[in-house]
């Protein structure tokens, strides 16, 4: 994680580190971010499965930047049809990089979703958590709820970039301290709002199987499951599916999930690239 200022705005950058050794590393950044910035330096398969996997997870805005040897015309046939497409091209000096992104503003309509991606014992202080307000507007002394669970936890104070605030909008990385719980009641993945969501394990879904996925996908086959940082695997229960179609399923969870409007993701940390292979929605 990176973080950065310029005037108003604050930038926090999240990258990939463990990635392409460890396909979960790229997905998890995509669960923590609201826009993609996608760098092209070769046109190999991991490019492919950055590519892939960013325009499955549902994020349309995004900005492309290209390597010395690459321009537009040379990368628009890969990226035709997908939402990258649609990605602003941007300099790759980093200073004018910087005044492009701090331009952009986040999306906060909607109700309050805070996404948990770190929680610890502070000795003196108690409970705190580190998250991203994915959507809405969340409050020192706000009551929340935990969800999957259903505790209720209270904000006791509020930081934005280790400086105390009384309130954080969407798309700002935040530190909360927790009142009324432990750590380990909010492991990473919790989503935290103001009244309790809906959870299932056990999804009837629309599913998008990219056609650069090498195989049809049948019922019985175990994949796994991302979606707010959760890892769950799963089974498709019923519902055939061919590349570049969509299709409905129905998939049994190993845990339960908070229902989401998001983007989900299945995938196959140990399978052939492309490893996140289709999309997943309620």
């Amino acid at each position: 994680l990176y973080n950065t200022k310029l005037g108003d705005s604050v930038l926090s950058f999240v990258q990939p580190s463990l990635f392409p050794d460890k396909v979960q590393s790229l997905t998890t950044a995509l669960n923590l971010s609201q826009q993609v910035l996608l760098e092209v330096n070769a046109l190999d398969q991991f490019f492919a499965e950055q590519l892939v996997a960013a325009d499955l997870s549902g994020l349309k805005k995004g900005f492309l930047v290209l390597g010395a040897d690459f321009d537009l015309d040379k990368v628009k046939p890969f990226i035709l049809g997908t939402s990258v497409e649609n990605y602003k091209v941007v300099d790759t000096q980093i200073a004018s990089l910087r005044e492009v992104l701090a331009e952009t503003k986040a999306e906060e309509d909607g109700s309050l979703r805070v996404q948990i991606d770190h929680s610890f014992q502070v000795k003196g202080v108690g409970t705190v958590a580190l998250a991203v307000v994915l959507s809405g507007t969340v409050e020192k002394y706000q009551k929340l709820t935990v969800n999957p669970g259903g505790q209720i936890v209270q904000v006791k104070s509020l930081q934005v970039h280790d400086v105390d605030v009384d309130s954080a909008v969407a798309g700002l990385r935040v530190g909360l301290c927790i009142k009324d719980a432990k750590p380990e009641d909010l492991p990473r993945g919790i989503i935290l709002s103001a009244d309790e969501l809906p959870t299932t394990d056990y999804l009837k879904a629309k599913l998008h199987l990219t056609k650069y996925h090498k195989k049809n996908l049948f019922a019985g086959e175990h994949y796994m499951l991302n979606t707010h940082l959760n890892y769950v695997p799963c089974i498709i229960v019923a519902g055939d599916c061919v590349p570049g179609k969509n299709c409905d399923v129905e998939i049994q969870l190993e845990k339960p999930i908070v229902e989401s409007d998001a983007n989900m993701l299945l995938m196959n940390p140990g399978g052939t690239i492309p490893r996140v292979f289709a999309s997943v929605k309620l």
